[in-house]
C-alpha cells in the first residue's frame, strides 16, 4: 500500500478543516522564511558589532600603554600619585621625549609629566606668535569716522548728550567729541 501525503487529512494534527497535507508544507515554508529573515539580522548584527571592536582597537593604536613605558617613569609616576596600581593611568602621550601621564586620584585627574629617565619635568610650554598692527592716524584731526573705523584703538570714557569723551590707547590721549568738532587735551 503506498502512503501519498498529498490525500491524507490534516485532522489528525489538530486542524478541525479537513485540509490536506500540503497546508502544513506551507505554514512550515512561512516559518522558514522568518528564520532566514532572523539570521540575516543577527548576521548583519554581529557584523556590525565587530566592526565596531575593530574601530575600537584602531582608534587606541596610537595610545602609549603605561606598562609598556620605561620602568624609571612607572616608578616615578605611582610614587608621584601615590596610585595603588597602572589601572589608575587614563592617559598617555609622549611629545619630544616626554611623556605626559594622566592618573585618576582620590582629588580627580592629575597629570604629571616625566621624562625617559624618571625624572619629573615642567609641563611643556606652547609657544605662540602674537602680530600687533599699528594703524597711523593724522595728528591734526581725528573724526567721528576714524573713532568708528578703528573701535579697538578708541575706547568710550563718557557720554552726555552730543558730547563723547574717547581714550586714544595708541597715543594715551583723550579726546573730546561734539558734534563733529573734534578737540586733542
Amino acid at each position: 500500500m503506498a502512503i501519498q501525503p498529498l490525500a491524507v487529512p490534516v485532522a489528525n494534527l489538530g486542524n478541525k478543516k479537513n485540509m490536506p497535507a500540503v497546508g502544513i508544507v506551507a505554514d512550515a515554508a512561512g516559518s522558514t522564511a522568518k528564520k532566514e529573515q532572523l539570521m540575516k539580522n543577527v548576521t548583519r548584527f554581529i557584523a556590525i558589532a565587530g566592526a565596531s571592536v575593530f574601530l575600537v582597537a584602531l582608534a587606541k593604536a596610537d595610545d602609549i600603554q603605561f606598562t609598556t613605558l620605561p620602568q624609571a617613569v612607572q616608578t616615578t609616576v605611582i610614587k608621584q600619585t601615590r596610585i595603588a596600581s597602572p589601572s589608575r593611568v587614563v592617559r598617555v602621550v609622549q611629545d619630544n621625549g616626554i611623556y605626559g601621564v594622566t592618573v585618576m586620584t582620590d582629588t580627580g585627574q592629575e597629570v604629571v609629566y616625566v621624562n625617559p629617565t624618571g625624572v619629573i619635568v615642567q609641563a611643556p610650554t606652547v609657544t605662540r606668535e602674537t602680530t600687533t598692527t599699528t594703524t597711523e592716524v593724522p595728528d591734526g584731526v581725528i573724526t567721528t569716522d576714524v573713532i568708528q573705523q578703528y573701535p579697538s584703538r578708541f575706547e568710550l570714557l563718557e557720554k552726555k548728550g552730543d558730547k563723547e569723551i574717547y581714550l586714544d590707547h595708541q597715543t594715551g590721549r583723550t579726546i573730546k567729541v561734539d558734534k563733529g568738532k573734534v578737540e586733542r587735551d
